[in-house]
């Protein structure tokens, strides 16, 4: 067994540091509440979301080519998220919250009061996550960040070269990526943090297959904490895709007929609508990140009562047909949790 990354560790210490008996609390009644649900077939909800995905601006700069805001297959007023508004819902929430990713679709750090969005976050104790791809991150930025409270950063980098990057994050630069990373780390140590981590994320995809290997050698030298690839999620999938990777590395596996289908079984139940609930950068209330459309909308959280949404007509519908017939559930088709 090999020794555990100090990075990883403190991931680790940083998640339980930001919990307390109330938020242990809401997490055993959440998971009660989940379990009585799929013994009777029917929702059950006694609890407060113990994690909720933010949206600070639903617009980015690149046109990854399997993200509907990159595109531009969702016909949406450009957006960001009311500063008032989202102080607003951690007032009603945060007590029994844990986590918070302040990511949906769109880049993040186009939002105005991103830093103070994160600030007030850890103002209420709870950790804080954000995904990104550092195209916007200069170094007075960086700064800012760092001394926001961030806990996690995630940075996608698809590729060790432009070529291999700009396969997928196309209009991005490889180079502005790798120099954002490194005014993270730079005032890391200049103002004697250990947060945020930073996590490099990669797709694996058939486009960047040569460079695993060496991005595996290659993170630490940018000032990245950590590596994590990923799963490549496709929307026209059934007859292949050009950036599909080798099989054992992709969600999907070809079938007898030829066609493509996603490995796992699709369960009639799924944690993640117990544990959590996304808005958008319109205060939209939706069941999950995988609702990129806003086709499954609980209320909106600018004019009512959060938790009046997540006990919505619409909220416990949606949940009742999870527990009884996921498949007719076109978000849930292409998904691989449970």
């Amino acid at each position: 067994m090999g020794i555990v990354p100090y990075s990883s560790i403190l991931n680790i210490h940083l998640v339980l540091s930001c919990l307390n008996f109330k938020r242990m609390a809401n997490y055993a009644r959440m998971y009660g509440s989940f379990l009585f649900s799929r013994i009777t077939g029917k929702s059950h909800i006694w609890h407060t979301p113990t994690f909720l995905s933010v949206e600070p601006a639903n617009y980015c700069n690149l046109k990854c080519p399997e993200c509907p805001v990159g595109n531009r297959n969702i016909n949406k007023k450009a957006a960001q998220l009311n500063l008032d508004i989202y102080q607003k819902i951690m007032d009603e929430i945060a007590s029994n919250l844990h986590v918070i990713n302040l990511y949906f679709q769109g880049e993040p750090l186009f939002a105005q009061h991103f830093c103070e969005m994160v600030n007030y976050a850890k103002q209420h104790n709870l950790y804080t996550i954000t995904s990104t791809n550092a195209q916007l991150l200069t170094n007075q930025l960086a700064k800012d960040i760092v001394e926001s409270g961030l806990d996690k950063i995630i940075v996608s980098i698809d590729g060790i070269t432009q070529a291999s990057y700009e396969k997928y994050r196309q209009n991005g630069n490889l180079q502005k990526a790798i120099d954002g990373i490194r005014f993270l780390d730079f005032w890391k140590k200049q103002l004697h943090r250990n947060t945020p981590i930073i996590e490099i994320q990669c797709l694996r995809l058939k486009s960047n297959e040569q460079d695993w290997r060496t991005l595996k050698k290659t993170y630490r030298t940018w000032g990245g904490n950590m590596l994590r690839f990923k799963t490549a999620q496709f929307y026209n999938y059934e007859n292949g895709n050009i950036l599909m990777p080798e099989e054992k590395y992709s969600r999907y596996a070809r079938q007898k007929d030829g066609k493509y289908r996603i490995k796992y079984k699709l369960y009639n139940h799924c944690l993640r609508l117990w544990n959590g609930a996304v808005i958008d950068a319109n205060a939209n209330v939706l069941p999950c990140c995988f609702d990129k459309y806003a086709e499954y909308k609980f209320g909106n959280a600018a004019h009512t009562h959060f938790i009046t949404c997540w006990h919505s007509k619409e909220a416990t519908a949606f949940r009742n047909k999870v527990l009884t017939q996921r498949s007719g559930i076109n978000i849930c088709t292409n998904c691989n949790s449970h």
